[in-house]
C-alpha cells in the first residue's frame, strides 16, 4: 500500500500575535475600531454632509399641491447673464427636468396622469435656449480671433 503523508499535529508556520494583519481573524468592528478599514471611520466624522442634502426627499415635490409654473426663459433675458449664472441656471433646470420626467414616469406605472406637462416643456425650451446664448457667444469669440488673426 501507498504510504500517505502524515499531517502534523502542530502547525507548520509560527504562531503570531493576534493583532498582526495577516491574521485571519476578522478586525474588530464598531465606530471606534482600529481594524482593517478603520482610515474609512463612521460616516460623520470627517465629512459633513448637510441634513437637507442627505436625502432624495430634495427631488420629490413638498406638498401634494401642483406648483404654478411660470414662462420658460427667453434668449434675450439669458443674454444678459454671466457664465457663471447660465452654469448655476442649466444646473437647476436639469435637476428639475429630472424630477419632472420621474413623476411622469411614476405617474405613467401607477396609472395615473401627468399634472403639468407645460412646465416640462418650459424646462426643455429654457435648456435650449441657454444652449443657443451659449452657442452666439462661442461664434462671437471665434469671430473675433479670426479678426486678429487676419491683422
Amino acid at each position: 500500500t501507498p504510504s500517505t503523508p502524515s499531517t502534523p499535529s502542530t502547525p507548520s508556520t509560527p504562531a503570531t500575535s493576534t493583532s498582526s494583519p495577516s491574521s485571519n481573524s476578522p478586525p474588530p468592528q464598531g465606530p471606534n475600531s482600529t481594524g482593517r478599514y478603520h482610515w474609512i471611520g463612521p460616516p460623520t466624522s470627517r465629512y459633513k454632509v448637510p441634513t437637507q442634502l442627505s436625502n432624495l426627499s430634495r427631488f420629490f415635490p413638498s406638498d401634494a399641491s401642483t406648483p404654478a409654473s411660470g414662462r420658460s426663459w427667453s434668449a434675450s433675458d439669458l443674454r444678459k447673464k454671466s457664465f457663471s449664472d447660465l452654469h448655476k441656471l442649466h444646473f437647476t433646470l436639469y435637476r428639475e427636468y429630472n424630477l419632472l420626467w420621474t413623476e411622469q414616469g411614476f405617474a405613467r406605472r401607477s396609472g395615473g396622469f401627468f399634472e403639468n406637462p407645460g412646465r416640462k416643456q418650459n424646462v426643455k425650451k429654457s435648456m435650449a435656449a441657454i444652449k443657443q446664448v451659449l452657442g452666439e457667444r462661442k461664434r462671437e469669440i471665434q469671430a473675433e480671433r479670426e479678426n486678429k488673426e487676419e491683422e
